[in-house]
């Protein structure tokens, strides 16, 4: 977040309804696949231990968030990259943030393509 307050917990709600992100196990939000109920990718809570209170979303305040994915996944591992990009560049859009790499420096185009060489070939 760009606010050192962080981002507010009902405008998290509102962006994740609108990426289609669902509260599931371990109180994190979930994108699953179109068919059937396996996840592409996952979104925590940057704060320790990751999850959100879900019946208090609305007064929450964090720092940031986690986008992550377990693969293999229900899609091929650059596409599951690929759309979690998209996610965290259209949450740091909504909710006035950055998107950073795993060393917390901002994630440029040149990162974003290191990313996509270290997965491994696809069959």
């Amino acid at each position: 977040a760009r606010d050192p307050a962080g981002f507010a917990g009902g405008e998290l709600d509102r962006a994740f309804r609108e990426l289609h992100l669902a509260p599931g196990e371990r109180d994190i939000f979930y994108r699953y696949a179109e068919r059937g109920d396996q996840s592409v990718y996952c979104v925590a809570n940057a704060v320790e231990p990751g999850s959100f209170d879900l019946s208090a979303l609305g007064s929450l305040r964090t720092p940031g968030l986690t986008v992550f994915a377990v693969l293999p996944g229900p899609w091929p591992a650059r596409e599951v990259l690929a759309a979690m990009h998209r996610a965290a560049l259209s949450l740091a859009d909504r909710l006035n943030g950055e998107v950073l790499d795993r060393r917390r420096q901002p994630l440029t185009a040149m990162g974003f393509q290191a990313l996509l060489d270290e997965l491994p070939a696809e069959a």
